[in-house]
């Protein structure tokens, strides 16, 4: 199994098998960056990568969820004030349970529900919906309402955490790749963050959108293209990147 976690320090413009073996790549960074944003194609889908780079970013990894066949976001998503996509009912009823809350070069993971997204709240910043909940106050969240099939099997994964400190972890997990890597569960991902000791984390879209990017280069295994190298990358709707900060 693989798994690879960027890690960056605040301040940023806010951007298990049945052998466990392994392969974990921790890329740290001592500089200074910007906090975590979201960055969204209004028309057409495009890979993480190259969004990534299109936005000058350091390390990003890939958004929330979306249609495949359609092109369209199905989560909620606000942006610069503007609200750019609104959650499905599927969605809601499946895992959209939390969302990324950016403003003023701060980022927040927060709980999300129909009441929020009716009202716009928070009034504030930009806002990205996903889920499920995997962590909060460093307890890990109840899985039950999440939709069974989806929480138990194991997949490629993709989450973004916060530890007590205010350092933002951007993880991916590899999977689909027989004899490299399985993928995990929601509880096994959660599992894996509380050993990070993150305080906080939200899952985002996995499976063949998995994919994590970091100084012009992917360094997990996108399972799209049904090989274990880092050129298959899906074209996804929305990413959140992080970029150094030029004045500390």
């Amino acid at each position: 199994m693989g798994e690879n976690i960027f890690t960056a320090r605040h301040p940023v413009e806010t951007s298990f098998d049945r052998r466990p073996v392994w392969r974990q790549a921790i890329h740290q960074h001592p500089d200074h960056w910007k906090s975590g944003r979201l960055y969204s194609l209004y028309c057409s889908l495009t890979t993480t990568s190259q969004l990534a780079e299109q936005s000058r970013s350091s390390a990003a990894i890939n958004g929330s969820y979306f249609s495949i066949k359609e092109g369209f976001s199905t989560c909620y998503l606000r942006k610069n004030e503007a609200v750019i996509d609104t959650t499905t009912t599927e969605e809601r009823h499946l895992r959209v349970n939390g969302a990324v809350h950016m403003v003023d070069n701060n980022i927040r993971i927060i709980p999300w529900n129909d009441e929020n997204e009716k009202k716009g709240f928070p009034l504030d910043g930009d806002i990205l919906a996903s889920g499920p909940l995997l962590m909060q106050d460093g307890k890990t969240c109840d899985f039950t309402t999440i939709d069974r099939e989806f929480s138990e099997t194991r997949h490629p994964r993709s989450a973004i955490a916060l530890t007590k400190e205010g350092d933002i972890m951007l993880v991916a997990v590899d999977g689909r790749a027989e004899g490299h890597a399985d993928g995990m569960s929601i509880a096994e991902l959660a599992y894996l963050l509380r050993i990070l000791k993150a305080h906080c984390a939200l899952n985002l879209d996995g499976g063949g959108s998995t994919t994590l990017w970091v100084n012009g280069q992917v360094v997990n295994h996108p399972s799209d293209n049904k090989k274990f190298d880092n050129k298959g990358e899906r074209k996804v709707h929305n990413i959140i990147a992080v970029r150094r900060l030029t004045n500390p």
